[in-house]
């Protein structure tokens, strides 16, 4: 029984170092041994000029870490794990290349991957250009047109067209955009242009054109200048006297540019504007350019509407009605003085001064648009001559002739007078300052019309001036006629207010 009870320790000893056995061994067989792992160092090249690229891109199969090469075209993966790997590098405008490499543990290993340049195919270089180069007397509002186009047919091409003023820097006139043309407007006239066109392409390739030259046309001639009314305001024009075909819009404005005149040498045109509310005198060039407010005291009377102004002999001043004064300016704005007081009770309306530089002949109104009267007087204001005095219906529009010894002016001869102005019958007279004979040259017009501006022309043979139907708001035309009213011929089918030089 003892014997027993001994025999079953020893066995359940035995059966406990048997597990305890097994364990052990079962637990070294499970331990986690570390990973092994290498470097890999390598170099991106061009393979045609085996150049290092920089900036390639380095991704591995399998994944590790995305890099990219070094100013030296180098690159280095530490401390990845042992395996074989397939090393890959891109770059822009170049074919990807691809190498495999094995990873030793503890081993640095090496790798050189070529990349092959893509052919670079740039946009067609723009070309056959209108208008063509080296052109001349061209339009100052012109198509601007080239050819070009990408050689690969999925691709957009865009343009930048740049223009090179003169005495400025190039500017981009046009940019990205799809089109081959460009319409220029309000160029310059007689000057020179040059102009290019880059062409680009969705992958910012790009290929410039050569530079281009073109000339405007020089400036046409013209010799009459006018207002005509346009989008509900006035405007100035220009034509030809002996055409009367429309080729030039000297200004383009939405308020009220009218009563144009000349310079006595023609190099500038002065009209008023109501663009600053009160009607002031501007100033252009015969191009309708560098214009210049010349005036502070605005032009302004009794039915005036900024219509009472007019050139000295020599072009060096003006003379403007302001309210019963009569202004003289120089014509670069300085010099404003006072020369003439208009009568008690009366206010300049309108004003000339001679060809000849002695004489200035100015009407002046009173509180009625009929009540008015004609003055002669020296250029200094003095010696003031009562010309003409107070007829019955309207009298307007005095102007000097050439010689500086007639006057024009207009009168309805109806000796109609209502509230609102209305005239039934205006002549344009002609009266002497000699003798104070008088002329009447509208024997020939049309019953049931008015003759109005009437203005010489430069040697003195013609008249032009305005004619238009009797009932209100008619619209004006210009017409030519010889001095002594004979062959009245239209010149312009809308306008008004016409100067001749």
């Amino acid at each position: 029984m003892v014997e027993s009870k001994v025999m079953n320790k020893i066995y359940r000893a035995f059966g406990i170092c048997i597990i305890l056995i097994f364990f052990l061994f079962s637990c070294e067989d499970n331990t986690i041994k570390p990973e092994d792992e290498g470097t890999i160092e390598g170099i991106v090249l061009d393979q045609v000029s085996s150049n290092a690229i920089s900036g390639a891109i380095i991704t591995t199969s399998p994944a590790t870490n995305a890099i990219v090469t070094d100013n030296e075209g180098k690159f280095i993966l530490p401390d990845i794990p042992v395996n074989t790997y397939s090393i890959s590098a891109t770059k822009l405008n170049y074919k990807k290349n691809s190498v495999s490499v094995e990873v030793r543990n503890d081993r640095t290993a090496q790798a050189t991957i070529l990349l092959t340049p893509e052919e670079t195919i740039l946009p067609e270089i723009p070309s056959g250009p209108f208008p063509a180069n080296n052109s001349t007397d061209q339009p100052i509002n012109i198509l601007l047109t080239w050819k070009a186009q990408s050689l690969i047919s999925s691709d957009s091409v865009y343009y930048d067209v740049y223009l090179f003023r003169p005495n400025a820097a190039p500017e981009i006139i046009a940019s990205n955009q799809t089109d081959t043309s460009l319409y220029l407007e309000d160029l310059s006239y007689n000057t020179i242009y040059n102009w290019k066109v880059d062409a680009k392409d969705n992958a910012g390739n790009k290929a410039a054109s050569d530079i281009w030259t073109f000339k405007t046309k020089v400036f046409p001639e013209y010799s009459v200048i006018y207002a005509k009314i346009t989008d509900q305001n006035y405007n100035i024009f220009a034509t030809d006297a002996e055409e009367g075909i429309v080729t030039l819009q000297l200004t383009n404005s939405l308020y009220r540019n009218w009563w144009p005149r000349f310079s006595p040498d023609k190099s500038k045109i002065a009209f008023s504007s109501n663009e600053e509310v009160d009607n002031h005198i501007y100033i252009i060039n015969t191009e309708g350019k560098e214009k210049e407010r010349l005036t502070d005291v605005p032009v302004s009377a009794n039915y005036n509407n900024g219509i009472g102004f007019a050139w000295s002999a020599n072009g060096d001043y003006l003379i403007y009605c302001s309210y019963d004064k009569l202004m003289r300016i120089k014509s670069d704005g300085s010099e404003l003085r006072q020369i003439a007081q208009a009568p008690s009770g009366m206010q300049f309306r309108e004003c000339d001064w001679a060809p000849t530089d002695d004489k200035i002949v100015t009407l002046a109104v009173g509180n009625s648009f009929y009540s008015s009267q004609i003055y002669l007087m020296d250029t200094d204001g003095s010696d003031q001559q009562l010309l003409l005095d107070d007829l019955p219906g309207a009298v307007e529009n005095p102007a000097f002739a050439p010689s500086g010894n007639k006057i024009l002016f207009t009168h309805d001869v109806s000796g109609y007078e209502v509230t609102s102005g209305r005239q039934l019958d205006s002549h344009i007279i002609i009266l002497s300052t000699d003798s104070s004979d008088t002329t009447d040259v509208s024997q020939n017009k049309p019953d049931g019309s008015n003759d109005s501006f009437p203005r010489w022309s430069p040697d003195g043979a013609k008249i032009i001036f305005c004619s238009a139907p009797n009932y209100d708001d008619s619209k004006r035309s210009i017409w030519v006629m010889n001095s002594d009213g004979s062959d009245r011929k239209k010149l312009i089918e809308s306008g008004l207010m016409p100067d001749w030089r």
